[in-house]
Protein backbone atom coordinates (compact mmCIF):
# COMPACT_ATOMS: atom_id res chain seq x y z
CA UNK A 1 0.00 0.00 0.00
CA UNK A 2 1.47 3.39 -0.97
CA UNK A 3 2.44 5.87 1.71
CA UNK A 4 1.31 9.46 1.43
CA UNK A 5 4.16 11.31 3.10
CA UNK A 6 5.00 14.97 2.89
CA UNK A 7 8.45 15.90 1.61
CA UNK A 8 9.55 16.71 5.18
CA UNK A 9 8.33 13.33 6.44
CA UNK A 10 10.12 11.54 3.60
CA UNK A 11 13.38 13.34 4.38
CA UNK A 12 13.05 12.44 8.08
CA UNK A 13 12.42 8.80 7.19
CA UNK A 14 15.50 8.81 4.95
CA UNK A 15 17.63 10.10 7.83
CA UNK A 16 16.29 7.38 10.16
CA UNK A 17 16.98 4.65 7.59
CA UNK A 18 20.55 5.79 7.18
CA UNK A 19 21.09 5.41 10.94
CA UNK A 20 19.38 2.00 11.28
CA UNK A 21 21.91 -0.72 12.36
CA UNK A 22 20.27 -3.62 10.43
CA UNK A 23 20.24 -1.87 7.08
CA UNK A 24 23.06 -2.68 4.67
CA UNK A 25 24.61 0.12 2.65
CA UNK A 26 23.09 -1.30 -0.52
CA UNK A 27 19.62 -1.46 1.05
CA UNK A 28 19.92 2.11 2.26
CA UNK A 29 21.24 3.37 -1.09
CA UNK A 30 18.41 1.67 -2.97
CA UNK A 31 15.74 3.01 -0.65
CA UNK A 32 17.25 6.48 -0.58
CA UNK A 33 17.32 6.64 -4.39
CA UNK A 34 13.73 5.46 -4.69
CA UNK A 35 12.49 7.85 -2.03
CA UNK A 36 14.43 10.79 -3.44
CA UNK A 37 12.99 10.02 -6.87
CA UNK A 38 9.52 10.05 -5.34
CA UNK A 39 10.13 13.62 -4.17
CA UNK A 40 10.65 14.90 -7.71
CA UNK A 41 7.68 15.85 -9.82
CA UNK A 42 7.23 14.50 -13.30
CA UNK A 43 8.16 17.04 -16.00
CA UNK A 44 5.22 18.79 -17.61
CA UNK A 45 6.19 17.43 -21.02
CA UNK A 46 6.30 13.88 -19.64
CA UNK A 47 2.92 14.31 -17.96
CA UNK A 48 1.43 15.54 -21.24
CA UNK A 49 3.01 12.61 -23.09
CA UNK A 50 1.39 10.19 -20.62
CA UNK A 51 -1.98 11.89 -21.06
CA UNK A 52 -1.66 11.94 -24.85
CA UNK A 53 -0.74 8.24 -24.91
CA UNK A 54 -3.88 7.39 -22.91
CA UNK A 55 -6.05 9.52 -25.20
CA UNK A 56 -4.60 7.75 -28.26
CA UNK A 57 -5.21 4.39 -26.57
CA UNK A 58 -8.86 5.31 -25.97
CA UNK A 59 -9.35 6.68 -29.51
CA UNK A 60 -7.79 3.59 -31.01
CA UNK A 61 -9.94 1.22 -28.95
CA UNK A 62 -13.15 3.13 -29.70
CA UNK A 63 -12.28 3.11 -33.42
CA UNK A 64 -11.52 -0.62 -33.36
CA UNK A 65 -14.81 -1.33 -31.51
CA UNK A 66 -16.91 0.77 -33.89
CA UNK A 67 -15.15 0.37 -37.25
CA UNK A 68 -12.58 -2.40 -36.92
CA UNK A 69 -9.69 -0.13 -37.84
CA UNK A 70 -7.29 2.21 -35.98
CA UNK A 71 -8.04 5.90 -35.77
CA UNK A 72 -5.89 8.44 -37.62
CA UNK A 73 -4.91 11.43 -35.46
CA UNK A 74 -3.45 13.23 -38.49
CA UNK A 75 -6.80 13.28 -40.30
CA UNK A 76 -8.55 16.43 -39.01
CA UNK A 77 -11.88 15.25 -40.44
CA UNK A 78 -11.88 11.80 -38.86
CA UNK A 79 -14.86 10.78 -36.73
CA UNK A 80 -12.67 10.00 -33.69
CA UNK A 81 -9.96 12.41 -32.63
CA UNK A 82 -7.80 13.10 -29.57
CA UNK A 83 -8.06 16.70 -28.36
CA UNK A 84 -4.72 18.50 -28.25
CA UNK A 85 -3.17 18.93 -24.80
CA UNK A 86 -4.22 22.08 -22.98
CA UNK A 87 -7.35 22.75 -25.06
CA UNK A 88 -10.72 23.08 -23.37
CA UNK A 89 -13.36 20.40 -23.87
CA UNK A 90 -13.60 16.65 -23.61
CA UNK A 91 -10.41 14.70 -24.30
CA UNK A 92 -11.92 12.55 -27.05
CA UNK A 93 -13.69 14.24 -29.96
CA UNK A 94 -16.42 12.09 -31.48
CA UNK A 95 -18.27 13.28 -34.58
CA UNK A 96 -21.31 12.09 -36.53
CA UNK A 97 -21.74 8.33 -36.60
CA UNK A 98 -19.03 7.78 -33.99
CA UNK A 99 -20.87 10.01 -31.48
CA UNK A 100 -24.16 8.23 -32.18
CA UNK A 101 -22.63 4.79 -31.76
CA UNK A 102 -20.50 5.74 -28.74
CA UNK A 103 -22.69 8.25 -26.82
CA UNK A 104 -20.18 9.34 -24.19
CA UNK A 105 -18.26 12.46 -23.30
CA UNK A 106 -14.83 11.08 -22.38
CA UNK A 107 -12.25 12.43 -19.92
CA UNK A 108 -8.87 10.67 -19.69
CA UNK A 109 -6.58 10.78 -16.64
CA UNK A 110 -3.16 9.14 -16.61
CA UNK A 111 -1.90 10.03 -13.16
CA UNK A 112 -0.83 8.46 -9.90
CA UNK A 113 -2.80 10.93 -7.80
CA UNK A 114 -6.39 10.90 -8.92
CA UNK A 115 -9.14 13.10 -7.52
CA UNK A 116 -12.48 11.65 -8.54
CA UNK A 117 -14.88 14.48 -7.66
CA UNK A 118 -12.97 17.25 -9.53
CA UNK A 119 -12.63 14.91 -12.52
CA UNK A 120 -16.37 14.20 -12.51
CA UNK A 121 -17.04 17.95 -12.30
CA UNK A 122 -14.66 18.52 -15.23
CA UNK A 123 -16.30 15.92 -17.48
CA UNK A 124 -19.79 17.15 -16.53
CA UNK A 125 -18.79 20.69 -17.47
CA UNK A 126 -17.83 19.41 -20.95
CA UNK A 127 -20.84 17.08 -21.31
CA UNK A 128 -22.25 16.98 -24.85
CA UNK A 129 -26.02 16.91 -25.19
CA UNK A 130 -27.38 13.38 -25.52
CA UNK A 131 -24.31 11.71 -23.99
CA UNK A 132 -23.32 10.21 -20.67
CA UNK A 133 -19.95 11.01 -19.12
CA UNK A 134 -17.18 8.45 -18.92
CA UNK A 135 -13.77 8.67 -17.25
CA UNK A 136 -10.81 6.52 -18.29
CA UNK A 137 -8.09 6.35 -15.62
CA UNK A 138 -4.66 4.76 -15.89
CA UNK A 139 -1.98 4.45 -13.22
CA UNK A 140 1.16 2.35 -12.79
CA UNK A 141 -0.29 0.19 -10.02
CA UNK A 142 -3.12 -1.07 -12.25
CA UNK A 143 -2.45 -3.48 -15.11
CA UNK A 144 -5.16 -1.95 -17.34
CA UNK A 145 -6.97 1.39 -17.58
CA UNK A 146 -10.26 1.52 -15.70
CA UNK A 147 -13.54 3.11 -16.76
CA UNK A 148 -15.77 5.09 -14.41
CA UNK A 149 -19.36 5.97 -15.26
CA UNK A 150 -22.69 6.40 -13.51
CA UNK A 151 -24.79 3.39 -12.59
CA UNK A 152 -27.57 4.71 -14.83
CA UNK A 153 -25.20 4.81 -17.82
CA UNK A 154 -23.99 1.31 -16.96
CA UNK A 155 -27.58 0.02 -16.95
CA UNK A 156 -28.17 1.63 -20.35
CA UNK A 157 -25.10 -0.17 -21.68
CA UNK A 158 -26.54 -3.46 -20.47
CA UNK A 159 -29.98 -2.62 -21.85
CA UNK A 160 -31.41 -3.01 -18.35
CA UNK A 161 -32.58 0.57 -17.91
CA UNK A 162 -35.85 0.90 -16.02
CA UNK A 163 -38.59 2.34 -18.21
Amino acid sequence: MPLNLSNAETRLLLQCLQQHPDMTRTDIRTLVKRMERSLTRIKTSSAKDKGRALQYFVCDHISMLLYGKPFNQKDDNCLIHSREMGQAGSDIILRGDAQERFPFTVECKSTESFSLVPTINQVRANLKKGTDWLIVHRRKALPDPIVILTWEAFERLLGKEEK
